[in-house]
């Protein structure tokens, strides 16, 4: 997951620098708010082709897809089942700051 993400915030970030993987995982994993049941992944071919990682009160951490699967709706679909997943669990509104492009 922490490729995809590098991938695709350089893709949109020029002055983007990736984190060394401990400290990526530390940032990811060290959040009070992070559960990892609210981390979406997306498989083609045996391949991670995108993912949807929220904190558990619904705010939307980060949604990519792989270039492969840019503009096909992978990432519509991963973020509607967030949401419709939040929302089992009585989270009632889904929260995202960013790009979705």
């Amino acid at each position: 997951m922490q490729q995809l993400l590098d991938d695709a915030y350089s893709a949109w970030e020029d002055a983007y620098v990736p984190m060394a993987h401990e400290d990526w995982l530390a940032f990811m994993t060290g959040d009070a708010s992070f559960d990892p049941t609210c981390w979406w992944l997306a498989e083609a071919d045996g391949e991670l082709a995108g993912g949807c990682l929220t904190w558990r009160e619904g705010w939307v951490k980060d949604l990519a897809t792989t270039q492969a699967w840019r503009g096909r709706g992978l990432g519509k679909a991963l973020l509607l089942y967030a949401l419709a997943e939040h929302r089992v669990r009585g989270n009632k509104n889904l929260f995202h700051v960013g790009r979705l492009d």
